[in-house]
């Protein structure tokens, strides 16, 4: 019986070190760490039965094939990383590629960095189609004056943000044909960082009374400023309630 899309062969969180273009300071050719998850979906059942190396496909070459393309390059644009997993996944015998390239110190005051996920379905034998891909920033710090409360209203206090956008204005529903040395991206990494910025300036300018109006106000603020299709924004209050770690609104908004 076959497991198809059920099984997987993944590894979380490979560290490695490269220059991507500028770092969050602005530098040129300056190290930086960069995490790579990747996740192949194959069918594991003739390897479960046999138990025999050859009926696998190895993680460990896996780690060892994305450590060389990566590790300790140059890339003078981030995109270059994606066009280099692309090529890679050729190499690998499996039915969808799922990856997340992370810049853990990609960014001043986010916590967590910002991430490209990119989601691929094998078309053919030599080629993969693009099924999403998009740019998550995640702890983004920001005080505003935020609350219904009179308390709330004489003070800032902090707010954590993550947002998720589409990288590029096409829909991918269908998969569009991923060709080794061509890009298709329109939301770059620069871009992205200005995205960031807008939204300190937004938030720290902001007065609100409610998590939902402030998330509104930001997505249409970059809508404005941004050619971006799709926002999803979450918005958390930390000290909303003293038996919480946090409280939040989450919404999604469409140009």
């Amino acid at each position: 019986m076959s497991s198809g899309l059920k099984d997987s062969i993944y590894l979380r969180n490979l560290q490695l070190f490269a220059v991507v273009e500028r770092d969050a300071w602005g530098r040129a050719d300056k190290t930086q760490p960069v995490l790579m998850s990747l996740r192949l979906h194959r069918d594991t059942s003739r390897a479960g039965g046999s138990d025999e190396v050859e009926d696998t496909f190895s993680y460990g070459q896996m780690c060892k094939d994305v450590s060389t393309a990566i590790g300790g390059k140059t890339f003078h644009e981030f995109e270059k990383i994606i066009v280099g997993i692309g090529m890679l996944s050729n190499t690998w015998a499996g039915d969808r590629l799922e990856y997340q390239v992370t810049l853990p110190k990609g960014l001043v005051r986010v916590e967590d960095g910002l991430c490209r996920n990119v989601v691929m379905q094998r078309y053919t034998m030599n080629e993969w189609r693009l099924c999403s891909s998009q740019w998550t920033v995640r702890n983004i710090k920001a005080a505003c004056i935020i609350g219904v409360n009179p308390h709330e209203r004489l003070v800032k206090q902090a707010v954590s943000i993550d947002i998720c956008v589409p990288d590029t204005l096409e829909d991918h529903d269908g998969g569009s044909p991923v060709i080794p040395g061509h890009s298709i991206v329109v939301l770059t990494l620069t871009v992205v960082r200005q995205l960031v910025d807008s939204i300190f300036e937004i938030v720290e300018a902001s007065s609100f009374e409610l998590l939902e109006a402030l998330a509104a106000h930001i997505c249409n603020t970059l809508f404005q400023r941004f050619t971006i299709p799709k926002i999803t924004i979450a918005i958390e209050k930390p000290s909303a309630l003293v038996s919480v770690e946090a409280s939040g609104v989450e919404i999604t908004r469409i140009r």
